[in-house]
């Protein structure tokens, strides 16, 4: 994705971010959610989604970090 957003960066033009949101909401993003779906059986995973975000990881105060 980012070797894409670099592209867009040098178009300089509306369109090709458009595109490239698109691609990232429609394909990575419920793929993101299939995988946590996936990963929610097994018995850490709670704990797991407590201490990180869907794409990023959590910054908040008491994360035990």
């Amino acid at each position: 994705l980012l070797i894409y957003l670099s592209f867009a960066l040098v178009a300089m033009h509306w369109l090709p971010y458009l595109v490239l949101a698109s691609f990232g909401l429609g394909v990575f993003l419920p793929n993101m959610r299939k995988k946590d779906e996936s990963l929610a059986r097994y018995p850490g995973f709670a704990a797991y989604r407590e201490r990180s975000g869907l794409l990023l990881p959590s910054f908040q105060q008491g994360s035990g970090v």
